[in-house]
């Protein structure tokens, strides 16, 4: 089972076909693939934002299975992933993906907690 769906930014349109987030969904993992408007405007948010965010403006790529976190890159070429908090990580996972992925899905425990 494959599936792939793009889902538009809530706060803001963005202003290219790539500023959205997408997330791939299969039997056994998620994938997510978010945006540097993403996390911006994630970050930003009123009266809940991340004051010093380390991914804010930073798209990336995060992929989990039942186990946890299997791979995460940067958008950016060359840009350092040891710089980024992974309670930040854990909590815009959480926050993008809590409504897109069934709560039985193995990964679900582990992404949205």
């Amino acid at each position: 089972m494959f599936e792939a769906r793009d889902s538009a930014p809530s706060t803001f349109p963005p202003t290219q076909k790539d500023k959205k987030m997408r997330i791939i969904v299969t039997r056994d993992c998620v994938i997510l693939k978010a945006s540097e408007h993403d996390t911006l405007t994630w970050a930003t948010r009123p009266g809940d934002a991340w004051p010093c965010s380390t991914l804010s403006g930073l798209g990336f790529t995060a992929e989990y299975d039942s186990n946890g976190l299997l791979d995460f890159n940067l958008s950016k070429p060359g840009a350092d992933t040891s710089c980024i908090d992974g309670q930040e990580l854990s909590a815009i996972c959480c926050d993008l993906l809590k409504d897109e992925i069934d709560k039985s899905h193995p990964a679900y425990e582990v992404i949205v907690g």
